[in-house]
């Protein structure tokens, strides 16, 4: 009898460590990791893109003080830090992504010249790397008669090319 309790009292110990080292190995049970989302990348004449592709709409702020920027989103977000250092290596040096709490923060060094332009597309987030002096956008030039559809009635379409 003393000798299954000994066994019995090891068993529980040995699952007892079991237990530990796998939460120890997983990290704390409540701190998931950050939903991964897509990044996508371009390149343009004068400047280059990020595109933050989050399921819904996410709240952001965009900070650039002198050449040091911060990206922060309201919601976690897991971003491949290596990926985005190496696409945004001609406009930017230092980038670093960490989780604070429900948040995301994307901090980098920007490259002389370089200003942060930022929009939302529905839920994506857009950051474009103005390289220079980027000339204002020129209003779009009105299209002639010959270059516009017309309603002749409801049932007839008339399109000039």
């Amino acid at each position: 009898m003393d000798r299954r309790i000994r066994w019995q009292g090891r068993a529980r110990n040995a699952a007892a460590a079991w237990v530990i080292a796998m939460l120890g190995a997983a990290g704390p049970v409540w701190a998931q990791d950050a939903a991964p989302v897509a990044v996508r990348f371009g390149s343009h004449p004068t400047y280059d893109r990020l595109v933050f592709d989050f399921p819904g709409v996410v709240g952001y702020r965009v900070d650039q003080q002198g050449a040091a920027a911060a990206i922060s989103f309201d919601q976690g977000a897991g971003i491949d830090q290596a990926r985005i250092a190496a696409q945004l290596a001609r406009v930017a040096s230092g980038v670093a992504v960490a989780q604070d709490g429900a948040a995301t923060r994307l901090s980098m060094q920007l490259a002389d010249g370089v200003r942060l332009r930022h929009f939302r597309s529905g839920p994506r987030v857009v950051i474009d790397f103005a390289r220079g002096d980027v000339p204002a956008e020129a209003p779009p030039a009105a299209r002639s008669e010959e270059h516009t559809s017309e309603l002749q009635s409801l049932a007839y379409l008339v399109c000039r090319l």
